[in-house]
């Protein structure tokens, strides 16, 4: 849900898909840390 809601967003840039995923592996990272606290 939350992932496709920040792809779509940065769909709206011209970012190539390798930012993409490394800031959305990064994403994904920052939040099971903090569901895990």
């Amino acid at each position: 849900m939350l992932h496709e809601a920040l792809s779509g967003g940065f769909q709206d840039y011209d970012i190539p898909g390798t930012v993409r995923s490394v800031i959305s592996a990064a994403v994904s990272h920052l939040l099971l840390r903090s569901m895990h606290r």
